[in-house]
Formats: structure tokens, sequence, C-alpha cells
């Protein structure tokens, strides 16, 4: 039985497989970047003492889920847990950021992770869990982030209807949407300076030790910290424009 997790070689991705790692699990890492996926593939192995299968993947490629499709097929895998966590991010005013650097978030945070889910459902038994990487972005339009917010609340929506759908299977579908979240992410996503994200940053690696905790209490949306859970009861419950208008504050607009 295995954990497969996309998005593996940095952020949250790279601190759940080190987590479960250390907890002896068998592992399944999807990354782009070869050097840090071969890298943690060898502290892993070296260190930890687990299994590890790596594969250097651009999931957004056409034929790559196939491919990894035909891999789990032909060595009879079997998921116990998938963490679809692979995604990006784009800051900046929706006119000016280019055209093809969006149609590849797309792809990413939308075809990519619906054809993965898709994919490795068959490979899971029951009792197994599907956790899927949403943001608090999902919650609400974002300004100067809107294709992103899109794409998450695209994440959150489409993942409580697998979650209904799977339930009377046995697999757990469970959301992770965490915050602002002390990563490469924000470099990538060119939001070195929106300095309001900065005062409640949380390490990937508090992030994981509350999934756990949650998913323990079969929580289906996981919001971290107290102050993610309040941002997202306000735009739950705020006429949609003025969440709008609070978001573009937020991402430092004058």
């Amino acid at each position: 039985m295995y954990t497969l997790i996309t998005g593996a070689t940095s952020g949250i991705g790279r601190s759940f497989a080190l987590s479960l790692g250390s907890k002896g699990k068998s592992l399944i890492l999807i990354g782009r970047n070869e050097k840090e996926l071969k890298k943690l593939t060898h502290f892993l192995q070296v260190k930890r003492k687990v299994e590890v299968i790596p594969i250097q993947m651009d999931l957004t490629q056409t034929d790559s889920i196939s491919k990894l499709e035909r891999f789990l097929e032909k060595n009879k895998i079997q998921l116990e847990m998938v963490i679809n966590n692979a995604g990006k991010g784009l800051y900046g005013p929706f006119k000016e950021l280019d055209l093809e650097d969006q149609e590849n978030l797309i792809d990413l945070n939308i075809k990519a992770f619906t054809k993965l889910s898709k994919t490795v459902i068959p490979f899971m038994d029951k009792g197994g869990t599907l956790l899927q990487l949403a943001s608090i972005a999902a919650f609400g339009p974002g300004p100067y982030m809107a294709t992103y917010y899109a794409s998450k609340a695209y994440v959150l929506s489409f993942s409580l209807a697998l979650e209904r759908e799977l339930k009377k299977e046995g697999i757990k579908v469970a959301v992770l949407c965490p915050g602002p979240t002390r990563t490469a992410f924000f470099e990538r996503a060119k939001m070195e300076k929106v300095s309001f994200a900065k005062l409640f940053y949380q390490t990937s690696e508090e992030v994981v030790r509350y999934t756990y905790k949650q998913l323990s209490k079969n929580k289906t949306v996981i919001v971290p910290g107290i102050v993610n859970k309040m941002m997202v009861a306000g735009l739950r419950y705020l006429p949609l424009q003025v969440a709008a208008f609070l978001v573009a504050l937020t991402q430092g607009e004058k």
C-alpha cells in the first residue's frame, strides 16, 4: 500500500513526504524538479529506510497522467492515500499577466488535478483517503489573483461533490485549504511584496501536523490556523462584491 504525492519536491507536498516517510509509509513521489526529487528520494530511502518510487513528471504534459495510469496498472499498485497537491499561482492584474502562464495554471490546477483524481480512484480501496489541495482562496473572488482563486473554487466544489459520491464506497475525500504558507509558492507567484499575507504565515510543517489531526477526526474541509478560519467565515457570509473589495485590499490595492 502506497501514498502518492504530487508536487512532492517542495512546500506542503515535501513536508507530507518527510512526515509520512518518518512514519514508515511507502511513497510514490511525483515532481517536475528532477534534482530535488532525487535528493528527497535518497534522504527518505537512506535516513528513513522506506520504499520510495520517484516519478519525474510534468502533469500538464499531454500523456503524463496516462503514463502514470499505465505504471500503476503494470505494477499492480494499491493506494491507501493520495495527496493531490501540485498547483501554481500567479499574482498581478489579470490584463497584464501572460496568457500562456494563465493557461498553464488552469491546465495544472484544474485539468491535471481532475485527471489525476479520476486516474487514482480505481487504485484505492475502502478506507483510502484522497486529500485535495485547495486554499482559503477557494471561498471568494480574488482580485490580482483572479485565475488562481477561481481555480481553487473549482477544487473545493469538485472535491465536495466527489466526497459525497465516494462515501458509499468507503473512500474518504478531504479538502485542505491552507492560507499563506512559508514555501516557494509565493516567490513563484511573484507575491513577495504582498506584506499582508506575511503577517500570518504558517510553516508547511504546521499545516501538515494540523491536517493529520483533522483527518483523524474525519473532517472534510480542513482550514489550518485561527486567522484563516476567520477569513473563511467572512468570505462565506459577505456579499461577493464586498469580499472582492476586501481581498483586493489584502493583495495590495491602493
